[in-house]
């Protein structure tokens, strides 16, 4: 029992200084709608300008300098996550995005979907990479979210593919740390019986697996999502996954963190119909496609005028043609926006040495995982 004596005046201060509190809150949601109420004008605005009502750069530019700006108690990055839930509702007054993705849900691209645009956002799961594409150019989703490229395992093929196949455009990345968690309703993990996930997630977590393990059946499965769902239905299994695919599930996490590597991270590209019109930024990244005579030194002689003009390659990969044998096409990541130098210069140069110079997009980096 508490013998302390009542300190009246003390229950007196805190009574005022919750009534404070109170009034303060008040003061902040009245902001809050009339925030919203601008948001909404501007996506009007918007709407008769035929622009994306998504504009990652400008919102980039809006946390980045709010962060910094930061005097009192609150940190970079406890501003940055107040003011990005803000951006999020802010977008859903104006038109909540429909954003497709790689199904089904409780995948990395769902975490990545739910990253860049918001819980406001209308995500869709969908069958495989190219149903994503597909609902897009068709504009039965504003925009897509896909796989572009692993850390580790380089990139996703079929989505380079695609690109080639379809007139879509970049307009953003995300950028995701890939965390597998051990997800079961087992107490021990010497009472797992099977363990489910993706053959990728496996390999991924293989050194923890044989180490920790060792007896335990694996099995690959479509997903990361659906050996989630597996464990739920079995008491006696297990599965590698996010805690994303736990949570809704139904899956507790058993052990934390269980990947090999803790660099590994996930590209993923956000597909447009066309270009964002945005003004260029210090952090973009331009992505184009290239296609060339099938003779010596056609590479090399493509890929001069970047040297030339001091530009960047972050990244090259190639791919075969689909409309001719053994010719390839080649994806590259180059510093800088293709509207100004000297970026602009150098493709001007490359379209007069390659058969084809398609961009597919200047858009801002995504953040460090």
């Amino acid at each position: 029992m508490n013998s302390e004596p009542f300190d009246e005046s003390a229950w007196r201060r805190l009574e005022s200084h919750r009534s404070e509190i109170d009034g303060l809150d008040e003061q902040l949601l009245n902001i809050l709608h009339r925030r919203l109420a601008v948001a909404k004008k501007i996506g009007e605005v918007k709407h008769s300008l035929n622009l994306e009502v998504v504009d990652p750069e400008r919102e980039r530019r809006v946390l980045e300098r709010l962060s910094t700006r930061g005097r009192g108690p609150l940190g970079p990055e406890t501003i940055r996550a107040v003011f990005s839930s803000i951006i999020a509702a802010s977008r859903a007054v104006q038109e909540p995005p429909r954003v497709g993705f790689l199904g089904p849900e409780g995948t990395f691209s769902h975490e990545a979907a739910l990253k860049f645009y918001g819980k406001a956002a209308v995500v869709i799961p969908l069958r495989d990479i190219e149903e994503v594409f597909d609902r897009v150019a068709r504009s039965e989703c504003g925009t897509g979210i896909v796989p572009l490229e692993n850390s580790c395992h380089g990139p996703v093929r079929d989505t380079l593919d695609l690109f080639a196949l379809h007139d879509l455009t970049i307009q953003g990345e995300v950028r995701l740390g890939i965390r597998h968690h051990l997800l079961s309703h087992v107490s021990d993990p010497e009472s797992i019986g099977v363990l489910y996930s993706h053959p990728m997630a496996l390999a991924q977590c293989n050194r923890w697996i044989r180490t920790h393990l060792p007896a335990v059946r694996t099995e690959a499965v479509a997903s990361t999502a659906q050996a989630a769902r597996l464990a739920s239905a079995d008491p006696a299994a297990a599965a590698v996954g996010s805690r994303l695919a736990g949570d809704l599930a139904g899956v507790p996490v058993l052990r934390r963190e269980i990947q090999d590597r803790n660099d590994n991270a996930t590209r993923f590209a956000v597909l447009g119909r066309a270009p964002l019109d945005r003004e260029p930024g210090e952090r973009d990244r331009t992505s184009i496609l290239i296609g060339l005579e099938h003779r010596p030194g056609a590479l090399l002689n493509a890929i001069a005028p970047l040297a030339k003009h001091d530009v960047n390659i972050t990244r090259i990969d190639s791919r075969p043609r689909t409309d001719r044998a053994w010719e390839y096409l080649f994806f590259l990541d180059l510093d800088g926006h293709a509207g100004n130098e000297p970026l602009a210069g150098a493709l001007s140069e490359m379209s007069r040495v390659c058969s084809m110079v398609k961009v597919l997009g200047s858009y801002s980096r995504g953040d460090e995982p």
